[in-house]
């Protein structure tokens, strides 16, 4: 699967949830929390594919991080978020 396959894929599975949805995913720390002028479709396509170098450089701008375990308490419930999957983890954006 190429690039454009990839991404093409992703964007058609980005869905929105509420948090409650996506607490069992970060008991197991694997949500990251995404800037919200990122194209989660063009993330989850650099995991998919391995471009470590874009990862870690939306990583070191702050635009790309793990929820940390508190911050993850303290959202409500029914808190909004877009959300892709790339295995084994979970890419969200909070709704606004």
């Amino acid at each position: 699967m190429d690039a454009t396959e990839v991404y093409n894929q992703l964007k058609e599975e980005i869905q929105s949830v509420e948090w409650e949805a996506i607490a069992p995913h970060h008991e197991r720390e694997a949500v990251f929390l995404c800037a919200a002028e990122l194209d989660l479709a063009e993330l989850g396509s650099f995991i998919a594919l391995d471009e470590v170098d874009k990862v870690k450089d939306l990583m070191s701008k702050g635009q790309l991080r793990k929820i940390e375990a508190e911050e993850g308490k303290a959202y409500a419930s029914d808190k909004k978020f877009l959300f892709v999957i790339v295995q084994p983890f979970v890419f969200v954006q909070e709704l606004h």
